[in-house]
């Protein structure tokens, strides 16, 4: 009566648990005749990969077996948006920034490695540079083949020198 338990409607092929999807219209058979769902954000934890049927191992936080998702735990589960098939595709678009912005809070900037980090910004693009402690907003003026960056400051800090060679560590993408 005070939804702590849930009854099971679709049986337990792949072990107890909150069963997902990546995908609306494969979740769609197991609505039970809705046209909509939650969309979540989730945490895998240690995720195991099956082609075939099994059950969900002790050891194994969640299991993936194509589009379906196995959790074994609500806590694996942030729900974002009650979505139906045509918003699905824009409210995806805003759970990845979602994720984004609460990785870098929680875990701190992403730092790009040197391969990858002449790809990541563009010359013209804003982004913010680590100087000093703190991270201050500039424009990728010049992207060098060893992965660096020449930056000019944005107001109010644009009469400061442009910093040159800036490792691709200390760039992010302004928030």
């Amino acid at each position: 009566a005070d939804g702590s338990t849930i009854p099971v409607a679709n049986g337990e092929v792949y072990g107890r648990g909150i069963y997902a999807s990546t995908d609306m219209t494969f979740s769609k058979s197991f609505g039970v005749g809705l046209n909509c769902a939650f969309m979540c954000l989730a945490l895998p934890g240690r995720q195991g990969k099956t082609a075939k049927v099994r059950i969900i191992k002790a050891d194994e936080d969640s299991l993936a077996f194509g589009q379906l998702r196995l959790f074994k735990n609500s806590e694996q589960l942030l729900p974002l948006f009650f979505t139906d098939g045509e918003r699905a595709t824009v409210l995806e678009d805003c759970a990845r920034k979602i994720a984004s912005f609460l990785e870098e809070r929680l875990l701190g900037p992403k730092i790009a490695s040197p391969g990858e980090a002449a790809s990541n910004f563009l010359v013209g693009e804003g982004v913010e540079v680590l100087q000093v402690g703190g991270w201050w907003r500039a424009t990728v003026k010049k992207v060098h083949d060893d992965g660096t960056y020449d930056v000019a400051w944005q107001k109010p800090f644009k009469s400061w020198a442009p910093a040159l060679g800036v490792a691709a560590s200390l760039v992010r993408r302004q928030s």
